[in-house]
């Protein structure tokens, strides 16, 4: 592997072909036609197989003598003679390599600009040898290939911060109306869609004090959002995967994104999505196994319930993170219910004996208090219906009200009929499972595990 000589000139002969390419290329980046055209206005200038492969090692585009060839693969421009070096702002030549696919030298020259490179400009020696003239003309290539890519990334970036903007304008419910319609429009978003609100929460930041307000501060420099990627490709990943409009901005604890609820849909149905979507592509675990994003999912709101559906969603977002380490890290705003308030802002140690009060003498381990468990979190989990829950446990109604009666004794609750009782019954049940202690249906005893908050 060699890199180009600092000292090479063009011979005097090459003069008139490298000033009319410089200004064939000039003159294709004036007429914005893209990556593609400057392609094309390179393979006008020579004979040579020539492709503009991208970082990710995938064909972006060639010129029309490059489609008679097999496109080089990247693997094999990595490997040959120890490879290229992802970090080099040089040009390359790379050495034949008949089993790795190379027969013939490439020259290979960084499309590189403020430090990142963005794609590499790859030309094959043939029909004949390279000169310097070859050499110089690729250098030129790239660096107009590494403006235009400059310039698509400014474009995207402030086409983003404009959406970011919105975002959090109709988070915080701030802006004047006009301007929130006219600054929809200019972007191609419906402002009056009715979305539902997605809190990413890095497990790192959950405990940094509170801002005043709202609780959103300035987006993150470097896009960081809980393990998943800038907010960016969040955004763009989860309407990828939905195909609806998703907004994303970075707020001081994590990320948000506004999902759109498709017209006609069940909102249920569409929570039931978002959370799949989320848990399935965004991938808020970790690799090392330690927790990653604890993710909170509004319920699907107007635009004027949106400031409330974010604070909904943190609040979930930070039940999950303060007692479901190892479980279920995704839950939705109907998933914890009101009581969601006293779990996520109560002092943990003051709701470790909350539960011990309420379900203390339930959370022993054996088969009869393992029913008694699962008999209540069936009977809240289907409205208090007697029927539905003996439907789901496959027993007789009357078994479910006579386990309803034995709580009663044993706790001194009545669920059944105090609404106080059955609101401090549900609060307790949702701390328990946050953590992952209530025991499944049908679940053998050994299976139930013990409470604990952490």
């Amino acid at each position: 592997m060699t890199s180009r000589p600092a000292s090479a000139f063009p011979a005097p002969s090459d003069l008139p072909r490298l000033h009319h390419a410089e200004l064939t290329l000039a003159d294709s980046a004036a007429a914005h036609q893209g990556l593609v055209g400057l392609v094309s206005a390179a393979g006008g200038l020579s004979d040579r197989p020539q492709w503009l492969i991208g970082a990710n090692g995938r064909l972006v585009a060639c010129t029309a003598r490059a489609r008679a060839f097999s496109t080089p693969r990247w693997e094999s421009l990595m490997e040959v003679d120890g490879g290229i070096d992802p970090d080099s702002r040089a040009a390359t030549m790379l050495p034949p390599s008949p089993a790795l696919g190379l027969a013939r030298r490439h020259l290979v020259v960084p499309v590189a600009r403020r430090g990142i490179t963005h794609a590499w400009w790859v030309v094959a020696e043939m029909p004949r040898l390279f000169e310097e003239a070859d050499r110089i003309l690729a250098d030129r290539v790239a660096h107009h290939l590494a403006t235009e890519y400059d310039a698509q990334h400014r474009v995207a970036r402030a086409a983003w911060n404009a959406r970011s903007l919105l975002a959090r304008q109709l988070v915080r419910g701030s802006g004047a109306e006009d301007d929130l319609v006219a600054s929809g429009e200019y972007l191609g978003v419906n402002v009056d869609s009715k979305r539902l609100v997605v809190y990413l929460s890095d497990p790192t930041e959950q405990d940094r004090a509170e801002t005043e307000g709202h609780g959103l501060g300035r987006p993150s420099r470097t896009g960081h959002i809980a393990h998943t990627g800038d907010e960016a490709r969040a955004a763009a990943r989860l309407a990828s995967v939905l195909g609806v409009e998703v907004l994303g901005t970075q707020g001081n604890q994590g990320t948000i994104l506004l999902v759109e609820a498709p017209d006609g849909r069940a909102p249920a149905d569409v929570v039931h999505e978002v959370k799949y979507a989320v848990g399935r592509y965004l991938q808020p675990r970790n690799d090392d196994g330690r927790p990653g994003a604890a993710v909170g999912v509004s319920s699907v709101t107007d635009r004027m319930g949106l400031r409330r559906a974010y604070r909904e969603a943190r609040e979930v977002a930070r039940c999950v993170d303060r007692f479901s380490p190892r479980g279920q890290r995704i839950l939705a705003v109907d998933d914890l219910g009101p009581a969601r308030l006293f779990v996520a802002n109560a002092d943990t140690e003051a709701i470790r004996a909350y539960v011990s009060e309420v379900l203390g003498p339930l959370l022993g381990g054996d088969e009869t208090q393992r029913s008694l468990l699962v008999t209540l979190q069936s009977y809240f989990g289907h409205d208090r219906s007697i029927r539905a829950s003996a439907r789901a446990l496959a027993v007789h109604e009357n078994t479910v009200r006579l386990r309803l009666g034995r709580v009663h004794e044993i706790t001194g609750l009545d669920v059944a009929g105090n609404a106080n009782d059955q609101l401090s019954v549900q609060t307790a049940l949702l701390v328990l499972q946050l953590t992952g202690a209530l025991p499944e249906n049908n679940a053998p005893a050994n299976k139930t595990r013990h409470w604990r908050i952490a």
